[in-house]
C-alpha cells in the first residue's frame, strides 16, 4: 500500500502548479461536511484518493481521509467535529496505486465567513424583519462568578476585552480577529435576568460609561439555536472606537456601520442616555407568537471598571456556558436572497 502524504510531503512536491478545479465541491453551511462532486474523475481502476482537511483558525494535525476509487460520482467528506464552524482548507489528491505516483491535486478553500454581499443581504434582511415598535429600554450587563469578581477587586477591578473564538458562530465576521468583551442589552420582561449560568454576580454598567462620541456600531451577526424550544434570534453587534484596529478592520471588512443614534436594533440617546433595542421580529404568515430578539454586544478597544457598574447577586444556575452550536438551517439567519 503507497504510504498516505503528509502536509510536509504537500509543502515539498509545490503542487499548486498543478490543476485546481472548484466544481468539484459544494460549500456546506453547517461545514460539518463537504461533497466532492465527480469524484471518479480523479479515481481509476488503479487509483485511489487522498483528501487532507486542514483548519485555519486551530492549530492540530489535519483530518486525512484514504478513499478507494468511489462507485458513485459523488463523496461525502465530514470536517473534524472538534473545530466545527471555520474555514477550512481542502486538497484533494489522486495517486497510483501501484507507484504511489501524484496524478492530480486540488486545493480550495471552504469558506464559513460571509461575502461582503452576503453581509449586506444580512443587514438588509433585519432591517425588514425586526419590528421597530418592540424597541425597549435597555441596560447593558454581563454575569461573572464570585471568584472572577473577588480577583477583580483585588487587583485592577478592569474587565479586560479578549479574543473570541469563531467556533459555533461559523458566520461572525469578528470573532478572531480582534479582542472584545461581551455585554448583553436586552431586559428580561422589563427587568434584568433573575438568574445566570455564567456566574451570580451581575454587573449592569451605565450607557453614557460605555457609549461616547467615539463610538461607532456595526451589526456583524444574527444566528438562533435549534434546540431552543421558542424562537429566538441573536444580534450581533460590535462598538468600536474610531481610529482603533477593530474600527479599522471592520471597515477594511465592509461591515455596514449604523447610526448609533437611529437604527432598529440598538439606539442611544447621548443627550438623555437613554439605550433601546429590539425585542421582536414583525409576525409573520402562519405564526401566533413573534420570533424574539436578543441583542448582543461586543465591546472593543477598552477595558470595563467594575467599581463603574451596579452589582447584583442572582441565582447561578447549573448548565454549560457552552452554548449550542448555531442554526445552521434558519431561513432568516442565514439567508442568501433578499427577503420581501
Amino acid at each position: 500500500m503507497a504510504p498516505l502524504l503528509m502536509q510536509a510531503d504537500l509543502d515539498q512536491l509545490g503542487l499548486e502548479a498543478l490543476s485546481v478545479r472548484p466544481d468539484l465541491y459544494v460549500k456546506s453551511h453547517t461545514l460539518r461536511s463537504i461533497v466532492l462532486k465527480n469524484i471518479h474523475a480523479l479515481a481509476g481502476i488503479d487509483r485511489h484518493i487522498i483528501v487532507l482537511v486542514h483548519n485555519a483558525y486551530h492549530d492540530g494535525e489535519d483530518k486525512r481521509f484514504y478513499l478507494k476509487p468511489p462507485d458513485a460520482g459523488d463523496i461525502e467528506v465530514y470536517v473534524p467535529h472538534h473545530c466545527y464552524g471555520c474555514t477550512y482548507e481542502f486538497h484533494v489528491i489522486g495517486y497510483e496505486w501501484t507507484s504511489g505516483a501524484i496524478v492530480e491535486h486540488l486545493k480550495f478553500q471552504v469558506r464559513s465567513e460571509r461575502s461582503v454581499d452576503e453581509q449586506r443581504i444580512l443587514l438588509n434582511n433585519i432591517e425588514r424583519l425586526v419590528c421597530r415598535e418592540s424597541m425597549a429600554p435597555a441596560i447593558l450587563y454581563r454575569n461573572i462568578t464570585e471568584e472572577q469578581y473577588e480577583l477583580l477587586s483585588n487587583s485592577t477591578g478592569l474587565i479586560l476585552p479578549s479574543m473570541r473564538r469563531k467556533s459555533g458562530h461559523p458566520s461572525n465576521k469578528a470573532f478572531n480577529r480582534f479582542p472584545m468583551t461581551y455585554l448583553c442589552a436586552r431586559l428580561h420582561k422589563g427587568q434584568l435576568p433573575t438568574c445566570s449560568p455564567y456566574g451570580p454576580v451581575q454587573l449592569s454598567f451605565p450607557a453614557p460609561y460605555i457609549i461616547n462620541d467615539r463610538c461607532r456600531l456595526f451589526l456583524v451577526d444574527m444566528h438562533c439555536y435549534a434546540s431552543y424550544r421558542k424562537r429566538i434570534h441573536y444580534l450581533t453587534l460590535v462598538i468600536a472606537t474610531k481610529g482603533s484596529f477593530a474600527y479599522e478592520e471592520m471597515l477594511r471588512l465592509e461591515i455596514p456601520k449604523l447610526n448609533i443614534a437611529n437604527n432598529p436594533f440598538m439606539s442611544y440617546n447621548a443627550e438623555t442616555g437613554q439605550l433601546l433595542c429590539a425585542t421582536q421580529l414583525q409576525l409573520r404568515a402562519g405564526q401566533t407568537e413573534p420570533d424574539q430578539v436578543w441583542v448582543e454586544v461586543m465591546l472593543c478597544d477598552r477595558a470595563l471598571n467594575i467599581h463603574k457598574a451596579r452589582k447584583e447577586e442572582v441565582e447561578h444556575t447549573a448548565g454549560s456556558t457552552v452554548g449550542p452550536r448555531t442554526n445552521a438551517e434558519c431561513a432568516l439567519c442565514h439567508a442568501t436572497a433578499q427577503i420581501h
